[in-house]
């Protein structure tokens, strides 16, 4: 089994620039999706193995070496504040997301694509 070879596990995900090559706003709806899998990945099968060390999370910069810069940090900010409340919290948040609320002045969106505006930071 996976487990008895890799007793020591991580997961990888991002929030940042890693879903198309020709994305130049965030889509943080996207990336919540994605951090919601792994929190049920981990909750299921965390027994399995010695240690679930953690979820490595990155920002890409770019979707490969030859695409152009993918959404830039300030835009991507409010995707990375609720993708580490995700990953905090453990639980699918359902688009409330109190502590981003709070550390930005702004409500952050998972609907209409996500977009968001007017966050202060």
């Amino acid at each position: 089994s996976a487990s008895q070879a890799f007793p020591r596990v991580w997961g990888s995900s991002a929030w940042k620039g890693a879903d198309g090559p020709h994305r130049f706003h965030s889509n943080p709806l996207h990336y919540i999706r994605n951090h919601e899998s792994w929190v049920g990945q981990f909750s299921r099968v965390w027994k399995d193995f010695e240690y679930v060390r953690g979820l490595i999370m990155s920002g890409w910069s770019r979707y490969d070496h030859l695409a152009i810069l993918a959404e830039t940090f300030p835009a991507g900010v409010p995707a990375f504040a609720m993708s580490m409340e995700t990953m905090m919290e453990g639980i699918a948040m359902n688009g409330r997301f109190s502590s981003t609320n709070v550390a930005l002045p702004c409500a952050p969106s998972i609907e209409n694509g996500g977009y968001m505006h007017g966050c202060g930071f």
